[in-house]
C-alpha cells in the first residue's frame, strides 16, 4: 500500500497529523493556504502561528501548490475549517482524480446547507468519492507529544477504513473502525457547541453538580440530533461522541470551552474575536443547529439557550429551569 499522504490545511490539527504520519514513516505533503506558513515549515520545521513552541519532524514537507500537493498521493487528509471547506474543495476540483481516497477530519456543519464534511465533498465533486472520516477526543499538541490517544475511523468502505487505520495507528495512537460515517462526523461537530455551553457555565461559576447535570443532558441532546440527521445513537456513547465531549467540554486547551468560559466571565464576543485568529467551529455550528431546529421543528433547549446567551444577551438560568422540567 502507498505510504504517502497529502494533508489539506496547515492549522494545528493538519500540522499535527502531518507530523504524526511522518513519525509512522509515511511521506507527507502539507498544503498550506498561507505562503509564510509553508515557508516556515519547509525551512524551520515549525508552525508558530498554529502550533507555537513545537518542532516538527524533519521529513514534513509543505507547499502552497495545490496541483503538486494533490498529485503527491492518492490519500488526502482534509483538515480545513468547515466554513472554508467548500471554497478549498472547489479550488482542488480540477486536480482531483476518482482514485483519490479521502480522510475527512473537520468537525463542523456547513451553515447554509447543514452538510457534514463528507457531504460537502460529494456535493462539490458531483460524485460519491472514496471517503472516510477520522474523529475522537484528540488535541493536536498532545498527539505531537505522543500521549496515548484514540480515534474512530468511519467509512462505508471497510477496506478503506482498514487502510486508513494502518496508516495512522501506532503504539500510542489507537484506531477503531466504524461504518457510521454520518454519526462519527456529527459527534465531532455537535460537541463543539456543548463545549461552549459548558464553558459558559464554568465562567459563570456554576457548581460541579450543575455542570455535570448539563453535561449529561448535552450528551442526550447530541444523541437526539445525531439520530435526526441519519447517524446512530450508539455512536454518541463512544469516542466520537461522549469521549470528544468530555475532552472538549472540560479542558482549557479546548478553544470552544475557553471561549465559552470567557463569555461566561463577561467578555464580549467582539473582544474574543480579536483574541483569536479564527473563532472555533462551535460558533458557526451553533447557528447551523438553530436553523436546523426551526426548519424541522426539533427542540434543542441547550443549543437555544447557548445561542440566546451569546447572541442575544439572555440569562442562562432559564435553561436550568427547562432542564429541571423535563421528564
Amino acid at each position: 500500500m502507498e505510504r504517502r499522504v497529502t494533508i489539506l490545511g496547515a492549522g494545528a490539527w493538519g500540522t499535527a497529523i502531518a507530523n504524526h504520519l511522518s513519525q509512522n514513516n509515511v511521506e507527507t505533503m502539507l498544503w498550506c493556504f498561507e505562503a509564510e506558513v509553508a515557508q516556515e515549515i519547509e525551512i524551520q520545521k515549525t508552525n508558530n502561528r498554529y502550533l507555537p513552541d513545537i518542532k516538527l519532524q524533519h521529513n514534513v514537507k509543505a507547499t502552497t501548490d495545490l496541483s503538486a500537493a494533490l498529485s503527491f498521493s492518492e490519500f488526502i487528509v482534509e483538515a480545513i475549517p468547515v466554513k472554508h471547506l467548500r471554497n478549498v474543495l472547489t479550488m482542488t476540483k480540477q486536480h482531483i482524480k476518482h482514485e483519490h481516497r479521502w480522510i475527512m477530519t473537520s468537525k463542523g456543519i456547513e451553515s447554509d446547507t447543514f452538510m457534514l464534511p463528507s457531504e460537502i465533498l460529494r456535493d462539490v465533486l458531483g460524485y460519491q468519492p472514496n471517503v472516510s472520516a477520522l474523529s475522537g477526543p484528540n488535541f493536536a499538541k498532545e498527539l505531537i507529544q505522543k500521549n496515548v490517544t484514540a480515534a474512530v475511523i468511519a467509512s462505508k468502505d471497510d477496506e478503506l477504513a482498514k487502510q486508513v487505520s494502518s496508516i495512522f495507528g501506532n503504539d500510542h495512537f489507537k484506531t477503531y473502525i466504524s461504518d457510521d460515517l454520518i454519526g462519527v462526523q456529527a459527534g465531532g461537530a455537535l460537541k463543539n457547541v456543548y463545549a461552549l455551553t459548558l464553558g459558559i457555565l464554568r465562567g459563570l461559576e456554576y457548581s460541579e453538580n450543575t455542570v455535570a447535570f448539563v453535561f449529561t443532558k448535552s450528551l442526550e441532546e447530541m444523541t437526539q440530533t445525531c439520530a435526526q440527521i441519519g447517524g446512530r445513537k450508539e455512536t454518541m456513547y463512544g469516542l466520537a461522541g461522549l469521549g470528544d465531549l468530555f475532552l472538549t467540554g472540560n479542558c482549557a486547551l479546548s478553544k470552544n470551552f475557553k471561549c465559552g468560559k470567557l463569555l461566561g466571565q463577561g467578555i464580549n464576543l467582539g473582544d474574543i474575536s480579536k483574541k483569536y485568529y479564527m473563532l472555533p467551529e462551535g460558533f458557526s455550528t451553533l447557528k447551523s443547529l438553530m436553523t436546523f431546529s426551526k426548519q424541522f421543528g426539533i427542540s434543542l433547549p441547550i443549543c437555544q439557550a447557548t445561542h440566546d446567551f451569546i447572541f442575544e444577551g439572555k440569562s442562562i438560568k432559564n435553561l436550568l429551569y427547562k432542564l429541571l422540567e423535563q421528564k
